[in-house]
């Protein structure tokens, strides 16, 4: 028995073949595939527990403090704490802190946007005998320069003269006017110097302990026990000393945009050019008793002294000299530098500690610490994002000393200079502040999670609106209403906020829940618990953990096409939905797509077989005997199939990096296969002894009034086409639909940057699925045509009696298979498009793939088909012109091997 079954394996070699190399594509695709789905579940589960959790879990913040797109989109800029008006108290921040599920409660007010203690920047001796300095500071938001008004302009014109005050003789070699009252004190006969423009930062309060824990750095500066003053302190020891110090850290990360541009232009004047200009003034010559109206300056402010300064604007000059300077390494936060700034003829920047120890006494240079304005602060609210052709776009809504602003800012305080003189209003001064220290606190680092708030770095605002700037870095100006959202640049105690805003100065309160590792499951269920428990105290809890940064794109007025980093809450959650879904659709296709191969691979066996179970029957062998040969032959072929698998298996593993589940996989296919072809489908057996002719002449006569030779063929055949049809029909709706749902998955979840990473992870697994689809439409295409052709041998020898050609047969059949085939390929993509659509959003470009993948998948079928036709009629394994001339040797070939 087991002579004759090999012997008969060996005579049908070439079909045994492709059924063995067949089963052996079954046996290494479905286990990779099912390997590959829970590879991408475990990617999707592991990366979620190890990358969705941030620095914290839960963001607290009183009532009403949402900003207005978090409930419409559930997507939020980075820093969305307006204009922080507080609303949390102390002592429930202290309630929270005191949780013992709570490992970090680390509260934050925002105090607004300060300037802190102004200095001026000097400029080198005068070179000429009549000097004009210009000067125009800029802010930059990175692609655009604003000029901050005012501009400045300084004169020092050659004039010695010496004069009397109160007794006293005073000399000078030079009179000197200036265009602003900001320049008086600063711009002298000696030298020109100007004021820094204020430069505003924003200010929050932290608690230095809590603060420390979550980010691992030190703030002991502005701790309320220490006993650390800078300058602040003792001004107000000086001329406040009912007002509070308010201790301030500034964080160095980052420079302050600030440039300006220095024209020194010498003018042709002459001495008789400013005796002219003193008499249009009205002013005392040396000696007259009137000393007080002795200089241009004297004069400042009336309109004749405006009018000079206008004349001197105007006028043509004889030589100039510019420089552009970069000052943002020299001006700091607080203390813009408490070394003052100096430029040298060469148009380099030091510091006045730099010249030599006696030329700034001669010079009259020395280093200006103004505090007017640092009592005067803004808060500013969020940006008003509008939606315009579909994209988010934020409007201009106006200019502060020519910058733009595009927030609504509210103006708090009074400067020093407004109260001097006024006892009532010197009252309304309760706090300077005072810089004590200094931090830095690292570079941004993209992070998959997102903690919004972060307070000290963000994710930095690309401008991408045109090629020649594009991917440029854009950065907030010195104004208060800047579109980029700035840093905190100064930080001070939670103590120091209460004495500002009141009895509930907290914005919000970031919370670390104790006891997690990672974002799982039973974390999530955790964090939610201790959510609802401080939700129950009426504060608003966001949940964060779970959240990643997005990519969004938004039109700036006056700027441009600008990318920006929001955060999408509740990110990990939607992936894991998302994927969830895709793999249970993919994997119930690709069981579908195995059960059809295996049905149709069984039909092609019945149909080649057919001849041998007759023959067996007319030699009296019974039903149970001719099934048992059947499935020795089987079983022989499915051992040969295991065998070959396990090197290839092995290797397939190793590539793919799947797990120990591989092979499990890999025996369950092995014992469903065997299941079917050894116990449930060898049954097909039974009825073909019992075949009814009367049926099979029934169906000539019905194919007969067809209209052409393909139709009555396709009508004819068709018990034989539609087992591979459906399998062509689910391998095609499989391919489309695991490109589309995995490409829409990636789509929905890749707008977060833990999702794109979760994607990237996963592509090589998605393309293998892909290929696999191919692979086994591929064998199922050339299975099915070798039994179509098996089963049409006696009429395949007819048409060559006829005098048919092999050209002529090739068309023939090709123009059928080409017909339900394509039939086959769309009527999958329509499948997939009804299925895709009732679980993903779609649209044309889906609908455009569809097409694209039923116009490439017909034309491999149609090439495969052509391939497989051509080779089987001109002879390969027992083709048809070997039939022929075999014609001779016997008539029961599949017999007299038995």
């Amino acid at each position: 028995m087991s002579r004759l079954l090999f012997k008969r394996i060996l005579r049908k070699k070439t079909i045994h073949l492709l059924f063995v190399l067949s089963l052996v594509g079954i046996l290494l695709a479905l286990p990779a595939a099912a390997a590959s789905l829970g590879n991408i579940h475990r990617q999707v589960k592991t990366d979620i527990t190890y990358y969705a959790r941030g620095s914290y879990d839960l963001l607290v913040r009183p009532p009403g403090a949402k900003h207005p797109l978090e409930d419409k989109m559930g997507i939020v800029p980075e820093n969305y704490i307006g204009f922080g008006n507080g609303g949390i108290s102390v002592e429930q921040w202290e309630r929270i802190k005191n949780r013992k599920d709570i490992e970090i409660a680390a509260p934050v007010a925002s105090l607004g946007y300060f300037t802190g203690i102004n200095n001026d920047i000097s400029i080198y001796p005068p070179e000429h005998e009549y000097n004009r300095y210009l000067m125009q500071f800029y802010t930059s938001d990175g692609i655009n320069d604003y000029a901050i008004k005012p501009e400045y302009a300084c004169f020092i014109l050659k004039y010695p003269m010496a004069y009397q005050v109160d007794g006293n003789t005073f000399e000078t070699d030079n009179e000197y006017l200036i265009s602003h009252k900001d320049l008086l004190n600063e711009c002298t006969d000696k030298k020109a110097a100007f004021l820094l423009p204020d430069t505003y930062h924003l200010l929050v309060a932290i608690d230095p302990e809590e603060e420390e824990k979550l980010t691992g750095v030190s703030f002991s500066d502005i701790d309320p026990d220490s006993p650390k003053m800078g300058l602040g302190a003792m001004f107000v020891r000086d001329s406040f000393p009912d007002a509070k110090a308010v201790p301030v850290i500034e964080v160095l990360d980052g420079k302050t945009s600030l440039k300006a541009k220095l024209r020194i232009d010498e003018l042709e004047l002459s001495r008789k050019d400013i005796q002219k200009f003193r008499e249009r003034l009205g002013l005392s010559e040396p000696g007259d008793n009137d000393s007080y109206n002795i200089s241009f300056i004297n004069q400042w402010g009336t309109e004749k002294y405006d009018r000079l300064v206008d004349e001197l604007l105007a006028m043509k000059e004889k030589s100039r000299k510019e420089y552009d300077l970069d000052l943002s390494d020299f001006v700091k936060i607080y203390n813009q530098n408490e070394k003052g700034v100096y430029v040298n003829e060469e148009g380099k920047i030091g510091t006045v500690y730099d010249l030599p120890d006696s030329y700034p006494a001669e010079m009259g240079y020395f280093v200006e610490h103004n505090f007017a304005d640092s009592t005067v602060y803004y808060r500013s609210g969020f940006l008003n994002y509008v939606t315009e052709n579909g994209r988010l776009a934020v409007k201009k809504l106006g200019e502060l000393n020519g910058v733009p602003i595009y927030r609504e800012i509210e103006k708090h305080g009074m400067k020093t200079t407004e109260v001097n003189r006024d006892e009532d209003l010197r009252k309304k001064i309760t706090f300077i502040l005072d810089p004590v220290g200094t931090v830095k606190m690292g570079n941004k680092e993209e992070q998959l999670a997102a903690s919004p708030l972060g307070i000290y770095q963000f994710a930095p605002v690309k401008y991408i609106g045109d090629g020649e700037h594009h991917g440029v870095t854009l950065e907030p100006t010195i104004t208060p209403g800047s579109f980029v959202t700035p840093a905190a640049k100064g930080l001070t105690n939670i103590q120091s906020a209460a004495w500002i805003k009141g009895d509930k100065p907290i914005d919000a309160i970031r919370v670390k829940v104790a006891g997690i590792e990672g974002y799982t499951k039973a974390a999530a269920e955790k964090i939610e618990k201790v959510a609802k428990e401080i939700e129950a105290m009426g504060l608003e809890v966001t949940r964060i953990a779970g959240a990643s940064p997005q990519k969004l794109k938004v039109d700036v007025e006056g700027v441009g096409l600008v990318e920006e980093s929001w955060t999408t809450l509740g990110a990990a959650g939607t992936i894991v939905d998302e994927w969830n879904l895709t793999n249970v659709i993919i994997g119930v296709l690709f069981a579908f797509v195995a059960l059809f191969y295996l049905i149709n691979r069984m039909l092609f066996w019945e149909v080649d077989n057919r001849r041998d179970v007759r023959l067996f029957h007319q030699l009296g062998w019974k039903r149970k005997h001719i099934i048992g040969w059947f499935r020795q032959e089987m079983a022989v072929l499915l051992l040969l199939s295991a065998s070959i698998s396990l090197p290839g298996a092995w290797a397939l593993q190793k590539w793919g990096r799947f797990g120990a589940d591989f092979y499990l996989w890999f025996l369950i296919v092995l014992l469903a296969a065997a299941f079917i072809l050894l116990v449930v489908l060898p049954f097909k057996f039974r009825g073909i002894v019992q075949e009814r002719r009367e049926f099979r002449a029934a169906k000539r006569k019905k194919a007969a009034n067809s209209e052409s030779l393909v139709r009555k063929n396709l009508s004819y055949y068709g018990k034989h086409i539609r087992p591979p049809f459906a399998q062509i029909g689910i391998v095609s709706l499989l391919s489309s639909f695991v490109y589309l749902s995995i490409g829409s998955t990636g789509e929905q979840t890749g707008i977060t940057l833990l999702g794109e990473y979760i994607n990237l992870q996963t592509d090589r697994i998605s393309g293998f699925l892909i290929g696999t689809s191919y692979v086994l439409a591929v064998s199922t295409l050339i299975e099915s045509i070798l039994s179509l052709l098996k089963v049409r041998e006696k009429e395949l020898e007819n048409f060559r009696l006829i005098g048919w050609k092999n050209r002529h047969i090739f068309r023939l059949y090709l123009k059928e298979t080409a017909a339900w085939s394509a039939l086959a390929a769309a009527s999958g993509c329509a499948a997939s498009a009804a299925l895709y659509s009732a679980f993903y959003p779609i649209h044309w470009k889906g609908f455009l793939f569809l097409g694209a993948n039923w116009a490439g998948f017909t034309l491999l079928l149609l090439a495969v088909s052509a391939l497989t036709i051509r080779w089987r009629i001109r002879g390969g394994s027992g083709g048809i012109a070997g039939k022929v001339l075999q014609e001779g040797k016997g008539k029961v070939d599949a017999g007299q091997s038995f």
